[in-house]
């Protein structure tokens, strides 16, 4: 920025990227990009009965024109005379409100108001960002002649460069107006120092200011957003150092201004690098709808982001939370399914149908969720479901003949005969698959008092030596 700014391929742009001509103040010009203008020609035009040379005014002009600028950012343009940024001329009184004039330039060794150039005309600056500019004369802003008086309110100058004065230049009798107040710049240019509630930058170090300078539309690349360069740090001098008379009520990012203001086209304080990773609400990760092959997995995060899900044999070894990312168990090797779905509106919720399951199966179902940073926060630790799928009804008993419940249906106590296997391990389900016992039987017969559980059907599920058998059981 500042004096070594420097444009490249840009010979065949246009000369003039804007022009107004005979505009009120009811004429509004609002949230435009005004950029990559070229005023390096040596003619002129006739607009709106007024002339306008080729070599001044690369951004927007203004010909005996007074409309309403705000919210626009006008930026790397050029002009090989004067007006690199904005030209006003033939008495032209725009009102000019939360606008970002910077890195524009004129030609360093002639050119007059890198940033903006008023000739003949009194614009209002209220709330204006004037930054790296360059020129011959008046870095900044460059002020003609006895009819020129522009009124500054709450806008800085600060590191525009010129070979004489880097922010302000007045010229045969130009002036500051003497309603002029609460602005900040690192020179003394035009006496702009000179007002009331003055804040003097001339030893301020760009960082104790603003976020990044050298990032002007921020990460995001987009610019009048709360991540842009230009946003006031913590802690800057600017915040809250303007009047609240006649200042916008919002500032260019659409953010309210607090009263006071502060000064420039940013009210909005930088907003703080989210470090926290995303926090499970509404005693989410859950299980419901539990069938035989299936389950349903119930997830709400705090915020937007991304949720992943693994699911692992019982008593499998924890996956970290990258592996989880990874759809993988523990050590890279493969789930028995795994899945993953952002989240991005209304209460970042989402509710995965988990299938390819095994009924009567115990499984462990990690879950972790990352959030929508640029670099993601992940949660640290996956989060543990305990998931059984139900038995199947009625599966027919091929290989375990012997194995069989009595009596049936049975009141208050069931029989469970192995047969011909001396030990083995029981567990009841319900019909929702609900585990509701778990017993190891040590005898070849073993009777189970029932008279706690309420009438209904219910899945035995029994394993042996030699394998599975679900039995149907039912009581009165």
């Amino acid at each position: 920025s500042g004096s070594s700014l420097s444009f490249a391929n840009n010979s065949e742009n246009t000369y003039h990227v804007f022009i107004t001509g005979g505009l009120s103040n009811a004429a509004l010009i609002d949230g435009f990009i005004i950029t990559g203008g070229n005023a390096d020609g040596g003619n002129d035009i006739t607009f709106s009965s007024q002339t306008l040379y080729d070599d001044d005014a690369g951004g927007i002009a203004n010909l005996a024109s007074s409309p309403t600028l705000q919210h626009l950012v006008i930026y790397g343009n050029y002009a090989d005379y004067s007006g690199g940024g904005l030209y006003n001329d033939f008495s032209s009184l725009p009102i000019i409100r939360n606008v970002l004039i910077v890195n524009n330039m004129v030609n360093s060794t002639s050119g007059l108001g890198g940033g903006a150039l008023d000739n003949s005309s009194s614009p209002s600056y209220t709330n204006v960002s004037f930054y790296g500019n360059v020129a011959n004369f008046g870095g900044g802003l460059f002020v003609t002649n006895s009819s020129a008086s522009p009124t500054l309110k709450n806008s800085f100058f600060y590191n525009n460069t010129a070979n004489t004065n880097n922010d302000i230049h007045l010229f045969s009798s130009g002036s500051i107006h003497v309603n002029s107040s609460h602005n900040a710049s690192d020179g003394t240019g035009g006496g702009i120092n000179s007002g009331t509630g003055f804040v003097d930058l001339s030893s301020a170090t760009s960082n104790t200011i603003f976020v990044n300078v050298s990032d002007p539309n921020g990460t995001d690349n987009i610019w009048m957003t709360a991540d842009d360069g230009l946003v006031l740090a913590s802690g800057s001098a600017l915040i809250g150092a303007g009047t609240a008379t006649g200042a916008p009520t919002t500032d260019i990012t659409g953010a309210t201004r607090p009263n006071p203001p502060g000064i420039g086209a940013y009210d909005a304080m930088a907003v703080a690098a989210d470090t926290t990773a995303p926090v499970f609400e509404n005693s989410t990760p859950s299980s419901s709808s539990i069938a035989q092959l299936s389950f349903t997995l119930n997830t709400d995060i705090d915020e937007a982001g991304t949720i992943y899900y693994v699911v692992v044999p019982d008593g499998a070894t924890a996956p970290s939370s990258s592996e989880v990312k990874a759809g993988t168990a523990s050590g890279g090797g493969s789930a028995v399914t795994s899945g993953n779905a952002s989240v991005s509106t209304g209460g970042f919720t989402h509710n995965f149908s988990v299938t390819g399951l095994t009924a009567a199966t115990a499984y462990d179902v990690y879950v972790v969720a990352e959030d929508d940073e640029g670099t993601p926060n992940v949660q640290s630790l996956p989060t543990k479901v305990d998931v059984t799928t139900a038995a199947t009804l009625g599966e027919p008993d091929v290989t375990l003949h012997s194995i069989r419940t009595y009596p049936v249906p049975f009141s208050s106590m069931l029989t469970i005969d192995l047969g011909q296997y001396s030990n083995g391990e029981v567990q009841l389900f319900d019909i929702l698959g609900k585990s509701l016992l778990k017993k190891t039987l040590d005898t070849s017969k073993t009777n189970i008092d029932m008279s706690t559980i309420p009438s209904g059907v219910y899945m035995l599920h029994l394993e042996v030596a030699d394998g599975q058998k679900i039995i149907k059981v039912i009581k009165e």
